[in-house]
């Protein structure tokens, strides 16, 4: 892993953490494509760590590239569990208003709340 720019864009552990164990599931050696890809595979343990996306974008070829499966992310959507997200996926899946959350941690996520909204009016 590399020193984050202050333009550069990256993923969070928990997120890449499920790549790898996909990776992985899919006979695929994840010490290697981590390091060819320039991505220090220890950090996954770390919580606050974060991955610059270019790398992932190089892990994904890779993996294709190793795999011959375009589709390789796909092929093991079991591995991948809630826990995989952490503690705000069970925070989210466990609340009555799931939608609620998403507004209160992610600016960008919008969900209509009120019956007059215009995603909640019949159409005619």
């Amino acid at each position: 892993m590399s020193e984050k720019r202050a333009d550069q864009t990256t993923c969070a552990a928990f997120w890449v953490k499920g790549i790898a164990e996909t990776l992985e599931a899919a006979g695929l050696d994840i010490h290697a494509l981590f390091e060819e890809a320039g991505l220090e595979l220890t950090a996954l343990s770390d919580a606050d760590a974060r991955f610059p996306t270019e790398g992932i974008s190089l892990l994904w070829q890779l993996a294709v590239t190793r795999s011959g499966n375009p589709a390789v992310g796909l092929t093991n959507s079991s591995v991948v569990k809630p826990g995989s997200f952490d503690v705000v996926a069970y925070a989210m899946m466990s609340s009555a208003k799931p939608a609620r959350h998403s507004r209160a941690g992610c600016p960008l996520c919008r969900y209509p709340q009120r019956r007059g909204h215009p995603h909640h009016r019949r159409r005619s």
